[in-house]
């Protein structure tokens, strides 16, 4: 294989953008620009191959092969340090008619000042979720697989600004990914391919598969709703659901093939899940055919019994690809974030009253969207921040990317600055009573920006 930074992005973006199917080189060099599958995934085999969007970050992360910087576990604090706000944001909830009228909160200045943490101080790696809980701030995701196997990986803070890497135990974090991490259960409950749980953050257990549950799937996204956990991600058979009560025993949803859908050679895929109305919202990806994927949206009342929203081609679909890759509730009452891809790259805004019904937000004349790729919403102290990148992606060919909205339908970009946000990766961002974390990659190391927390 040629060792070209070029080279080696190709090849890997090209086999995670058609996880769903074989590919053909052909097809591997045509798929360089596309969109790929979220980081949140396993790269193992051809059948395994599904989804696309945010995967491709792998392309530089994943390719650093060598020595990790494994950095010294800190020490808990008694009392965390950081605290997610509260209370959280409510959903409007709808009016029969008319439309129940949503007051705009202040647009987050576009001046906002974000600063990098240095990449060598985090070690080599990819960050792709981020929560409140342990000694402050966690985070989790997966070292690089190059020419060895893929590991788990987690870091914590007290602060933001200083992270400290839990030291390797393969037992524990061995040949697997994190990809989503949220305060529940014994305190912390990670999930990717496989379950991973925390009281403190610090010491890890790995949840046993006897039964072979996780064999074949990936867990893409996790957050606290339904019987007390809801996991979503993939299966053969399409899109799954998981829940839990308590983080350490699982079940998962049976199949339905009407709502999870599902084909040998593609089908849907949820790449993420947030409480809101009616009760959780999941949002993903369908691969119509190996060349053609629409966005889609699924809800639930309480985690067990889900609803697929009926597809609305000129919301979900279009020529190309379409994807969410992140949801909130927020703004009229859900705003959903992801890209689409066409002739060109740019990113996209979906928002909801209720979760049933949905208008994709027009692109407006400033450009702010275009070539942009958005993987993740949060509410911010004035309204929502976006986090997602800009460009190429892939090491010097991206740059991290911040957008701004203060009603959820009009958007803003960050103006982008070199020193402070440089180029790389935002997969996840959260909002502290501190200020705002996002995560992620740039280059061969996991990647943490800040804005607030100095001040």
């Amino acid at each position: 294989m040629r060792d070209d930074l070029t080279t080696q992005i190709e090849q890997y973006t090209a086999a995670v953008i058609d996880r769903q199917r074989p590919i053909t080189s052909e097809e591997a060099q045509a798929s360089v620009a596309a969109i790929s599958d979220p980081p949140k995934v396993e790269f193992r085999t051809a059948s395994r191959r599904r989804g696309w969007l945010i995967g491709v970050a792998g392309a530089v992360t994943v390719l650093a092969v060598g020595l990790l910087t494994v950095l010294t576990r800190g020490t808990a604090p008694e009392v965390p340090v950081l605290s997610q706000p509260s209370p959280s944001p409510t959903v409007a909830t709808p009016a029969p008619t008319p439309s129940p009228t949503v007051a705009a909160p202040a647009p987050i200045p576009s001046s906002a000042v974000w600063s990098a943490i240095p990449g060598s101080a985090l070690g080599a790696g990819m960050m792709t979720s981020v929560t409140v809980g342990g000694p402050g701030l966690v985070a989790v995701g997966s070292t690089p697989f190059g020419d060895h196997p893929e590991d788990a990986a987690v870091w914590t803070s007290v602060d933001g600004i200083t992270w400290n890497r839990i030291p390797h135990d393969e037992e524990v974090f061995g040949g697997g990914s994190m990809s989503s991490v949220t305060a529940g259960g014994p305190g912390l409950v990670a999930v990717g391919s496989g379950v991973w749980t925390s009281a403190d953050g610090l010491v890890w257990s790995r949840v046993p598969d006897d039964d072979g549950m996780f064999d074949d799937v990936w867990m893409k996204s996790v957050t606290v709703g339904g019987p007390g956990l809801v996991a979503v991600g993939d299966a053969g058979e399409g899109a799954a659901v998981w829940t839990s009560v308590d983080g350490i025993v699982w079940s998962r949803v049976p199949h339905d093939e009407a709502t999870f859908g599902g084909t040998p050679d593609g089908g849907p895929s949820m790449w993420h899940v947030t409480e809101g109305e009616p009760g959780l919202v999941a949002v993903g990806i369908d691969w119509s055919s190996p060349f053609d994927a629409d966005a889609v949206v699924w809800t639930s009342v309480d985690g067990f019994i889900w609803t697929r929203v009926p597809h609305d081609e000129e919301v979900f679909g279009g020529s190309g690809h379409q994807a969410i890759s992140g949801v909130t509730a927020a703004g009229p009452g859900l705003v959903a974030v992801g890209v689409e891809r066409s002739t060109n790259m740019q990113g996209v805004i979906w928002t909801s009253v209720d979760g049933l019904t949905w208008t994709r937000v027009a692109g407006d004349e400033s450009g702010s969207l275009d070539a942009g790729q958005m993987n993740s919403v949060a509410v911010g102290d004035s309204g929502l921040v976006a986090v997602g990148w800009i460009g190429r992606v892939g090491g010097p060919y991206s740059d991290a990317a911040v957008w701004t909205s203060g009603d959820g339908i009009v958007w803003t970009r960050v103006p982008h600055d070199d020193e402070a946000i440089g180029s790389g990766l935002m997969w996840d961002l959260i909002n502290t009573d501190s200020g705002l974390v996002a995560v992620g990659s740039d280059g061969m190391d996991a990647a943490v920006w800040v804005t607030g927390l100095e001040d």
